[in-house]
């Protein structure tokens, strides 16, 4: 909490103003996975899949999108610490 006091109004703004967006956009994504449940359950109704492959298919949709996410981020990441290391000057060994 004491950091927070520490902040600048400007970037208290910043940072209200990020996790703003982040609320909004987990309310979209929320809102899509409800969406892929619903078409998912219709799929499997459509196609008379029992009810266990049902599910099996729409938690492989899930995994498939984290690790899809995650990857993407890991990737994200290195780039910047790539970037971060080059612009760091190096220091002398000894």
């Amino acid at each position: 909490m004491a950091s927070l006091l520490a902040w600048t109004a400007s970037v208290k703004r910043q940072f209200v103003a990020f996790t703003d967006k982040g609320a909004g956009w987990a309310l979209v994504a929320a809102g899509a996975l409800l969406l892929a449940v619903a078409e998912t359950a219709g799929l499997g109704s459509e196609l008379e899949w029992h009810p266990a492959l049902t599910i099996v298919v729409g938690l492989a949709a899930a995994l498939l999108a984290a690790s899809y996410t995650a990857g993407r981020m890991r990737r994200r990441h290195a780039l910047l610490d790539e970037r971060r290391d080059r612009s760091r000057p190096s220091r002398p060994a000894g």
